[in-house]
Formats: structure tokens, C-alpha cells, sequence
């Protein structure tokens, strides 16, 4: 006989944590050092505000017990905090501290994925303003698992500002497999969990900032990738930090040339470049785009074969391009090319292969017809041999494969009201989706930024904004020696029947095949709980059979502008690219399950 443990309720403990907090709160004590706790920052589709007063009381009750800090009265920090407004600008931040005489300040985001929470923190040292600003990051599977990511979160900021010790576990590692509901899928198995992490009650366990951050298991789902045919191995995603700007673009690739993976980030004006390290992005370069031009897109390819994989940007005045192509030496980036006039984007060309490509602008045009190969000759760009595809469609809505194998070059794009299209070069349909894909914030064009609103003068006037499209990516996802394909699909039907009104709460990724008339799913992952801006697929160099896809998702979006938007975050999915006839057979069993 099984016995299930007792589990006491989540909320009526947030509440009396809160009592509690409450008394510390108000047991400050002369000589200690103290630390102000702003209310954190929620960002979910669902209403968790529940627990965003429940969190800060319980982290101001750790705090006091782990540091020995005294905690400002959190309703004086509340009052005082509306002096300064919705701000995340450090020097206000201090300026809030200094006014509420504190020695360190606290602030952090609440995100949900799916059931899945994480707590993002960042501690300001008010009174010694040249010490840096420290960064903390725990997450939680579940609510059940919400205590002890606040208790995980507490104790690294114990240990790693202020000198505490971290309670030695008091029982051994053991591996348990996550509650989903429904029977387990026989033959997956769970995530280990890091080495000295307490066990027992999954809601008391110790959280660890590394420790796997699992995907939505709602409705009966045990693996967030679903599979037509069969499931990998894949059992959940992790997470990395959030980031308190809007990611335009985003791509991996070993830019320092020492063979790991790198991980590259564009925000509206600046490209930061991160190491990889677990689940958490270091960074190690940043640079930073002048003027008014916003970024729309950015990839990464080693195109003159020394090792390093460049950094290409394309950013954008209204209708007028700006691209720049960059290089890590060592300390900074050294420009290839800069301030040219054409957009740029890396593709692969069935053929050439990996290749540099480029459209220009016209005056009054965000597009002019023609796209080109490119090749950078003594730091400028010279147009080669133009490329195959109908004048119809600009730089950012295809890619190319020969998808049948039979030596000639299909075109794979995406049309204004985001259908996929599978093309020949000349021109003639081959197939067409029933249901849309993508989905996008990013534009060009819109309203002239510098022009006064001229009736009598269209050309100063407001002009349709066009969509730039995700990458649609070109990968052999099942191991059958065929290109396959994987890109976004962003969930909103409202933002496809609006122009000029975009808002995408949620989206999938999805690998499609060609079975011979047209394209059919190979997988999907989940409902990703936020706007996907960005994706990338890679392949593990020491085994075919493995990959990881990266999603890049801006946490917080509404009916707005993504250049305003703020707070993104990486998802990285661990994948078994094996054909679906080589899946275990318990595997299939799984999928049945889940009524698919």
C-alpha cells in the first residue's frame, strides 16, 4: 500500500508567512544593517497576484532569519516607492533606498511559464554604490515547489552577499520522478537533480537555481515536445535568467572560437554576448547601435571559416536600413562592415551553402526588388549573383531547401497573413498552409518617426508597417537524410485580422516534414506561456541523435509595441532527434496516453 504524504495548502502557509514577515518587520533592531524589499513584478497570462504579496513576505522572513538584516517596513517601502514611480533605472533605485535609509535594496520579477514559476532578484547596495549589483535567480516546478525556491533564493543571496553559511542537508539525494496527472510514462526518466539537494515533500524540497526548470505537465501531458508519431526523451526545458530588455534577436555560436556555444541577444539598440554556462548566461561583450535605429534582426555564422562565428545586424530609421557585420577579438568586437544600406541575414543555399544575403531599401520603399549574395571585400559589402526566388518576397520571409531530394531548390516562405507556402524558385505554388504560422511584433515602416502628420503630403504620413518574420529554420529533425523544417507559431487570431495591432500572449514551436504533396507536423512543443521572439536549433557536434532548441520569449507583452515591451527570458529544450520508428515502444504508449 502507497502512502501518500500529507501536503498542507499553499495559501493559508503564504499567509501566515505573511503574518509573520510582518512581526520582523516591525522587530527592527538598532545596529543592523537593513534591506528594503520592493514588491516584485508580475508577469504571466494567468492572475498569480496571490502569491506576489506572499513571496516578498516570505522572502523578508527568510532574509531576517538567514542574515540577520533588519527588513524595512515593507507598507513604508510601498508608500515611498510611489515617489519614483514604475522605474527599473539603478540610480532611482538608490535614490528610493537612500530615502527609506537602507542599506541594500531588493527588487525582482515573478514569471510564469505553464505552472512552472521562476524569481528573478537583484540586490542594490544603497550605502556602498561601487559595490556591483548582484543577480539571483531560483525557480519552482510547480506552486507546491514555491516555498522552497523563496527558501533557495534567501540562502544564495546569504551566501553570496553577506557571508552566511547554508544548512548542510540533512537527508541523502534521492531521485523522484515530478507529479503529472494520469499514469507515468514507462521508460523516461527524471532530470537529476543537483548533488546535495535535500529530498523528501517536493513542496519543502530545497530548491537550486540550476536544478531543472520543467515544462507546463497541465492536461495530462508528461513531455512539453509532443510527437505525431512518438515522444523523445526530452522531459522538460530550462531556463535561464531574465533580462530586463525586449529581445529582437537572438542566435548561438561558438563567437570566441574556444568550441562551446555561445549565446548572442539583440535588444532594440544593443547586441550583448553571453556565455553559456548550465542554465544561466554570463555576460562577456556588449555593443551598442547609434541613432534612432531600432534592430530587427540579428545571426550568427562562421562565413570566413577562422573559427569564430561573426555577429551579422541588420537595424532600421522607418523605412531605411543600417546593417553591420562584427567580430570577437579577444576584449571587444572589431566591425567587418558598418553603416551599410542593405538589410543582411545568413542562410543556407542548397549548393553555396552558408551564405551572406542582402536586400536593399528605396526612398520610398522599405524593399527593393532583388536579393543578393554578398561578400565583404576590404570592409564593404559588394553584391554577387542574385538569388532564384519570386520578387513577391523580401529577405525575411524565406528560406530554401531542395525538400524532396530531387536536385531542384523549393522556396519555403511565409506570406503577409502568415500562411506557409511551399514555392518553386519561378514562382508556382506547390502547397499552402490551412492554418497560420509565425506571428510577429517586429516591423518596418509604420508612422515616419520624424515626419508631422501632412494631409496633402502622403509620404510624411502614417504608412502600413510591414512584419519582419521569424528565421524559418532548415534541419534534418528525424535523422532520414531529408531537410525538414522548424519555426514559430505565434497564438493570436485577433493579430492577424488587425494590421497594425499585434499581440501574441502565447505561442509553439513546430518541425514539419514533407511527405511528397506537403508539409506535416513532426513535432510541437507545448503552449510556451508568452510572445516568441526568436529560436535556434543546435546540433550536438558529438552525437547526431541530440540537439537543443533554444527559444528566446518576451515575458510581458500586451497590445504594444515590442520595442517597449521589457523582461525576456531563454528556454532551452533538450531533443532526441532519433527517427520515430526507433522510439521506445512504452514511449508510444506515452502519446496514447495523452490522447493525441
Amino acid at each position: 500500500m502507497t502512502t501518500v504524504p500529507f501536503r498542507f495548502p499553499l495559501i493559508p502557509i503564504l499567509l501566515f508567512l505573511a503574518i509573520l514577515a510582518g512581526n520582523v518587520s516591525a522587530a527592527e533592531e538598532t545596529g543592523k544593517q537593513s534591506i528594503a524589499i520592493l514588491p516584485f513584478t508580475v508577469n504571466a497570462t494567468k492572475d498569480i497576484s496571490y502569491l506576489q504579496a506572499g513571496i516578498r513576505n516570505m522572502l523578508a522572513s527568510r532574509l531576517a532569519a538567514d542574515t540577520g538584516l533588519s527588513i524595512t517596513d515593507l507598507s513604508q517601502v510601498d508608500q515611498q516607492a510611489k515617489t519614483i514611480g514604475d522605474t527599473k533605472q539603478q540610480n532611482q533605485l538608490i535614490q528610493l533606498g537612500n530615502a527609506l535609509q537602507t542599506d541594500y535594496l531588493l527588487s525582482g520579477t515573478i514569471t510564469a511559464i505553464g505552472q512552472s514559476l521562476s524569481l528573478d532578484a537583484k540586490l542594490y547596495p544603497v550605502k556602498d554604490p561601487a559595490k556591483p549589483v548582484e543577480s539571483f535567480y531560483a525557480s519552482a516546478p510547480t506552486e507546491d515547489d514555491i516555498i522552497a525556491a523563496v527558501d533557495s533564493l534567501a540562502w544564495d543571496i546569504a551566501e553570496k552577499s553577506f557571508g552566511k553559511q547554508r544548512p548542510v542537508p540533512k537527508y541523502p539525494q534521492q531521485a523522484q520522478m515530478p507529479a503529472t496527472a494520469g499514469m507515468p510514462m514507462q521508460g523516461m526518466q527524471p532530470p537529476a537533480l543537483p548533488t546535495g539537494e535535500p529530498q523528501g515533500d517536493p513542496a519543502y524540497r530545497t530548491a537550486h537555481p540550476d536544478r531543472q526548470f520543467m515544462g507546463n505537465y497541465q492536461g495530462g501531458g508528461g513531455s512539453p515536445i509532443l510527437y505525431p508519431t512518438a515522444i523523445t526523451s526530452a522531459f522538460g526545458f530550462t531556463k535561464t535568467q531574465n533580462f530586463d530588455y525586449a529581445m529582437q534577436g537572438f542566435d548561438t555560436g561558438d563567437i570566441d572560437g574556444d568550441g562551446k556555444q555561445d549565446v548572442v541577444i539583440a535588444s532594440k539598440d544593443k547586441i550583448y554576448a553571453y556565455h553559456l554556462t548550465d542554465n544561466r548566461l554570463v555576460p562577456f561583450g556588449e555593443l551598442e547601435i547609434s541613432g534612432r535605429n531600432k534592430i530587427i534582426s540579428l545571426d550568427l555564422a562562421d562565413l570566413n571559416g577562422n573559427g569564430k562565428a561573426e555577429i551579422y545586424v541588420t537595424s532600421v530609421d522607418w523605412i531605411t536600413p543600417n546593417s553591420m557585420g562584427v567580430e570577437w577579438q579577444g576584449k571587444g568586437f572589431d566591425y567587418l562592415f558598418k553603416n551599410e544600406r542593405w538589410y543582411v541575414r545568413t542562410m543556407y543555399i542548397p549548393g553555396p551553402g552558408k551564405t551572406l544575403i542582402g536586400q536593399k531599401g528605396e526612398i520610398n520603399e522599405a524593399f527593393a526588388r532583388g536579393i543578393y549574395q554578398l561578400r565583404v571585400t576590404n570592409n564593404i559589402l559588394q553584391q554577387e549573383e542574385k538569388l532564384s526566388v519570386p520578387d513577391s518576397l523580401n529577405l525575411y520571409d524565406f528560406s530554401l531547401a531542395d525538400l524532396d531530394g530531387d536536385g531542384k531548390t523549393e522556396v519555403i516562405a511565409l506570406d503577409e497573413y502568415d500562411k506557409m507556402k511551399v514555392l518553386q524558385t519561378s514562382g508556382k505554388q506547390l502547397w499552402e498552409s490551412d492554418e497560420s504560422f509565425g506571428g510577429s511584433l517586429t516591423y518596418v515602416g509604420g508612422e515616419n518617426p520624424t515626419a508631422k502628420s501632412d494631409k496633402n503630403n502622403p509620404e510624411t504620413s502614417v504608412k502600413e508597417r510591414i512584419y519582419i518574420h521569424s528565421r524559418i529554420l532548415i534541419q534534418d529533425v528525424n535523422n532520414d537524410n531529408q531537410p525538414d523544417i522548424v519555426l514559430n507559431k505565434n497564438l493570436s487570431t485577433a493579430s492577424r485580422v488587425l494590421k497594425n495591432m499585434k499581440n501574441y500572449p502565447s505561442g509553439e514551436i513546430h518541425a514539419l516534414a514533407w511527405n511528397g504533396i506537403g508539409l506535416t507536423d513532426l513535432w510541437r512543443t507545448r503552449k510556451i506561456d508568452g510572445y516568441v521572439a526568436s529560436y535556434q536549433l543546435d546540433r550536438d557536434p558529438g552525437n547526431k541523435d541530440l540537439a537543443t532548441l533554444f527559444v528566446g520569449i518576451i515575458t510581458n507583452t500586451g497590445w504594444l509595441d515590442i520595442f517597449s515591451a521589457s523582461d525576456s527570458t531563454v528556454l532551452m529544450y533538450p531533443l532526441d532527434l532519433r527517427k520515430a520508428e526507433s522510439q521506445d515502444q512504452n514511449v508510444q504508449q506515452g502519446y496514447q496516453y495523452m490522447g493525441k
